[in-house]
């Protein structure tokens, strides 16, 4: 099974606003760990990316004015590489909302994207059954939960590929304990 894991980086502020526009999309593909591919792609949000995000996240306005693509040219690229990799159907997400985020962003952009089934598969909430089961809390980011899991998350965080990289990692050595 080739699965596709997916993390949206999103122009916010410390407080949250209520609708932060994406700025930043990854996804990774891969039928193990040592064969995940990584992509990314940059969103021009058409409003100036907020202090605390470029703190957090390393995106800059200049990342989003000069390395954007159209949102269609996005779903294309996207659409093809779910096509040529035959990906399951369902992303691997960590915490819920980036697929219908993703999904919001085509339809207001008025493009047709025929991928994705109706559900995500949540790598947190599966961390969050876990730890339950075990009298722990469930609570923590992508990188604490994978380090109190006894894995080690690679890269810098808040940056959409390497975040879809760490979560299709986790979902395989969850795969693997099952």
């Amino acid at each position: 099974m080739t699965y596709l894991s997916l993390d949206l980086e999103l122009n916010n502020t410390e407080e949250g606003l209520k609708d932060p526009k994406i700025i930043q999309i990854g996804i990774c593909i891969g039928k193990e760990i040592s064969d995940i591919k990584k992509y990314k792609w940059y969103v021009y949000p058409e409003e100036p990316i907020t202090e605390y995000i470029t703190k957090l996240t390393g995106i800059t306005n200049n990342d989003v004015v000069n390395r954007s693509k159209s949102v269609s040219t996005i779903a294309q690229e996207i659409s093809d590489l779910i096509s040529e990799h035959k990906t399951y159907s369902h992303p691997i997400v960590w915490g819920c909302g980036d697929v219908g985020a993703l999904m919001k962003l085509f339809l207001d952009n008025d493009v047709i994207f025929e991928h994705f089934g109706y559900r995500e598969l949540d790598v947190k909430q599966i961390y969050s059954y876990l730890t339950l089961k075990e009298g722990k809390k469930p609570y923590g980011s992508l990188s604490s939960s994978m380090k109190k899991m006894g894995y080690d998350f690679k890269g810098d965080k808040h940056r959409a590929d390497i975040d879809a990289y760490n979560t299709l990692v986790f979902w395989f050595k969850l795969l693997e304990r099952a």
